[in-house]
């Protein structure tokens, strides 16, 4: 029935029934009419189904407003675009300029046709898809299916259908679930109509295009089980050539549920394109995201045209009348689509999979680069202070780990943002007074754990004790613990005796009387290796008999730049996806190759000290020796001897080297330490772990070294669990990143007085310090997760540094006066040589 012919007969049934008697008549949706809206000036007219066939067929776009009744959205669809900004309930700031092409060039190769041309073919199959034909039910089951086979291969996907109540044909959602509910939805009709319910309507163009142009993105994504920042929805609509049922429905529900939407993308129209450029169209839709999306578009894309879509165009419309930000893009302007639209003529045939390719590259990437939006935006995190490209993105807290500059960089943020800065999308750093106790402390009962972050850990993080789940960690703490008892230590004694003893004739032997520099750094670790060495797998690395670095040591300080390296790209853009693309570019391949060889050596090693009959007073010994109470399986105690060794060795070295360097370049201190040692003792023989424990100067000089260079100068991140923490005053929202790093706390000025210099009275009776926040200084990290071989570290710092002190006097090489200056972090820290002249001690 033609429209006008419509209103005809409407004004007619008017006049009869004003001028006959008051009968109980049906209301016009019981005898099967719609109440259709053509423009904003049209108040409605009711029509047939029929009847909105041929608006269809002229071409004429319109609204089924039938069953609206919310009156806000009725406005909205009676008002015109360029008065309607204030109606919006909420404004959101798109970004102007792009960032990251690098990285989002590199998703490209990942688009195939291979699986839309399939998926095309299958839907061209059905004799239609119109909404009000069993076809088109048939098809719907057929996408629900379909879209679930897609979504299969990652569980974090939910796909569901979307019942409406005027007609039977569903619409299907594919919903992967975010860090936040708010939500980007991309999105396109599944429905098709060849003039009506029962012509042929294969719907190539419009608009099998673009369901299949999203659905390759959803395969993308699944395949890579991406887990987004904001929820992402991928709408596949029913009912949009009635006047936008489907789409209607979905965003009143939406509105109804107060769900917030962060941009909705529309593809109607994906697959013919004589222009070779993707079209946007501008009307009846949001001006910052249009504005986005033709950016987008340009950038990967090139040159794009514009248009306008007229009134109630595609499902963009709903979302728009609702209160929600969308954007519209087609593959060609309107006069110049395709001829075949709404006909038995729209088929597979017509279809230009360049187009389809152009389109996929839009959706995928302009949903990546939304992500910026939400971190800057939306995400819970945004309260707190920090640079802006910081809570944008991973990238500049990558950029400072990747370079080992992090630990300088964060020092900065707080002196510029204070004691809570934003360092990262989802990551907060805390330098506050109560930082240690809510992030690391001791809980309450019920209380649940800050964890440790998973994301730096493995799928076999909980084996070692470092990373360990809370219920596992208690009683395996417990177990290793008997390895740094008293009465271990006492025993250790001998051992760590007899492998000092080999240092100091090593420094004799290579010292040359003092007239040659030695490097110390390297001595210290092949020292403290050994040492640990034995203790953790039975033997030492020999690293002290030969003068030479073993093997396993070298792999270990290569190995060990992978954990800053992965744990800062692991927060990157579509990392699972482009994962090895990013190990390429950031992980050295040498690295990669020393830490399988650490771990193979670590194996061959333990299975050596368990094969041994006779008892070692090591840590091993003293696992098996309880191991009634916990028994470690064959990993647990190959990764916490790992553990142990590289905890106990690298960390003690970095100190007793930084100590001699600021002795060397206090010679003040150095010889108030010398004092102390050398009428502390009569021989060198009563230098032992328990009477080193009275050099109180000592004492103060090693925490001033890890005060001022900290051997872990970096973060050992948190967790908040999933239902938040209150930490320092604030309620941190669940799942949120949280980090201490010890080089920016030691030195803040509001925490310590002349943070920068080496000042060891500051740990004795100095009344200039007392203001200083030395609760803040735990080296050793905090609560019933910090270092179980704390008093061995110290016992063996003590050892070393007082024999040394009573035999030698020594003094930096010039060549090493700035030996501390600008050092790397990655880990640990990146120490260049420290050249120091040594000789015997004067008397």
């Amino acid at each position: 029935m033609r429209f006008i012919d419509l209103l005809a007969t409407a004004a007619a049934s008017a006049a009869l029934a004003a001028a006959a008697p008051a009968v109980d008549t049906p209301s016009p949706v019981e005898t099967g009419l719609r109440l259709v809206k053509t423009s904003e000036a049209d108040p409605g007219s009711w029509v047939t189904e029929e009847g909105k066939d041929q608006l269809v067929a002229d071409g004429i776009g319109f609204f089924d407003i039938t069953d609206i009744e919310d009156e806000e959205v009725l406005t909205i669809l009676s008002t015109p675009p360029s008065e309607l900004r204030s109606l919006h309930r909420r404004q959101i700031t798109y970004p102007t300029e792009l960032s990251h092409q690098d990285r989002a060039n590199c998703l490209i190769p990942r688009i195939s046709t291979d699986g839309p041309q399939l998926w095309l073919k299958n839907m061209t199959e059905f004799w239609n898809r119109h909404y009000r034909s069993v076809n088109g039910t048939l098809a719907a089951a057929w996408m629900f299916e379909l879209v679930g086979e897609i979504a299969g291969s990652n569980p974090l996907i939910e796909v569901t259908q979307f019942p409406h109540s005027a007609f039977d044909q569903p619409s299907v959602i594919a919903r992967i679930t975010g860090a936040s509910d708010e939500l980007v939805i991309v999105s396109a009709h599944f429905d098709s109509t060849g003039g009506s319910a029962t012509a042929r309507g294969p719907g190539a163009d419009d608009n099998g295009s673009g369901v299949v142009v999203i659905m390759e993105a959803l395969r993308i994504f699944a395949d890579a089980r991406y887990k987004p920042e904001n929820t992402l929805e991928f709408h596949f609509f029913a009912g949009e050539e009635g006047g936008m049922l489907g789409s209607k429905d979905v965003f009143a529900d939406y509105k109804a549920k107060n769900k917030t939407v962060l941009a909705m993308m529309n593809q109607d129209m994906a697959g013919y394109s004589p222009s070779g450029k993707i079209s946007i169209f501008t009307d009846y839709a949001d001006p910052g995201l249009t504005a986005y999306c033709r950016l987008i578009a340009e950038e990967y894309t090139g040159e794009t045209t514009q248009d306008v879509c007229g009134y109630a165009c595609s499902d963009h419309g709903s979302a728009y009348a609702n209160g929600f930000p969308a954007a519209y893009v087609c593959d060609e302007p309107v006069k110049t689509a395709t001829r075949w639209i709404h006909s038995p003529w729209d088929v597979y045939e017509t279809i230009q999979w360049d187009a389809i390719h152009r389109h996929s590259v839009f959706t995928l990437l302009a949903y990546g680069a939304l992500v910026v939006v939400y971190n800057l935006f939306f995400h819970p995190l945004r309260r707190f202070p920090g640079p802006k490209l910081w809570a944008a993105s991973p990238l500049p807290a990558a950029r400072n780990v990747l370079r080992g500059t992090s630990h300088y960089k964060i020092l900065e943020l707080h002196k510029r943002y204070g004691d809570i800065v934003r360092v990262g999308p989802n990551e907060l750093a805390f330098a506050h007074a109560d930082a240690w106790k809510d992030v690391c402390g001791h809980l309450q009962r019920g209380q649940d754990e800050n964890g440790k972050d998973p994301k730096y850990g493995n799928e076999d993080m909980d084996r070692s004790l470092i990373s360990a789940s809370r219920e596992r960690h208690g009683p395996m703490r417990r177990l290793l613990s008997h390895g740094f008892s008293a009465r271990a230590m006492a025993e250790q004694q001998p051992l760590i005796n007899t492998y000092i003893d080999l240092f100091l004739q090593r420094l004799r032997e290579n010292g040359e009387g003092g007239s040659k520099p030695i490097d110390l750094t390297k001595w210290f670790e092949w020292a403290t290796f050994d040492i640990i060495g034995d203790l953790s797998f039975g033997e030492s690395f020999g690293c002290l008999q030969t003068s030479a670095s073993h093997p396993w040591v070298d792999s270990f300080f290569e190995s060990m730049k992978i954990i800053p390296a992965v744990q800062s790209i692991s927060d990157l853009p579509l990392f699972s996806i482009l994962k090895p693309l990013y190990f390429l570019l950031f992980i050295p391949k040498e690295a990669a190759t020393q830490r399988r060889t650490s771990q193979l050596f670590a194996e061959e090693s333990l299975k050596k000290r368990l094969s041994l009959t006779t008892e070692r007073p090591d840590f091993v010994q003293a696992m098996l020796e309880r191991g009634k109470e916990y028994r470690l399986t064959p990993a647990e105690l190959r990764d916490n001897s790992v553990l142990l060794t590289t905890a106990g060795s690298e960390t003690t070295a970095t100190t007793l080297t930084a100590a001699v360097y600021f002795l060397g370049t206090h010679p003040e201190v150095l010889e108030k330490l010398k004092a102390e040692v050398r009428s502390s003792f009569k021989s060198e023989d009563e230098i032992d772990v328990t009477s080193v424990q009275n050099l109180s100067y000592m004492l103060a000089v090693l925490k001033e070294v890890m005060r001022v260079h900290p051997a872990v100068a970096i973060s050992l991140p948190r967790s908040t669990p999933p239902g938040g923490a209150e930490i320092a005053g604030e309620h941190i929202p669940g799942n949120t990143t949280l980090g201490i790093w010890q080089y920016a706390i030691y030195h803040d000025p509001t925490k310590f007085l002349h943070p920068d210099s080496f000042i060891p009275e500051r740990w004795l009776d100095d009344k200039r310090f007392e203001n200083d926040a030395k609760h803040l200084h735990q080296p050793f990290s905090y609560g019933p997760r910090n270092c179980l071989g704390m008093n061995l570290a110290y016992a063996e710092m003590r050892l070393i540094l007082a024999r040394m002190i009573w035999n030698f006097d020594f003094e930096l090489a010039p060549t090493s006066r700035q030996w501390a200056v600008d050092q790397k972090v990655f880990f640990f820290w990146e120490k260049p040589p420290l050249w120091v002249n040594i000789k015997k001690r004067s008397v």
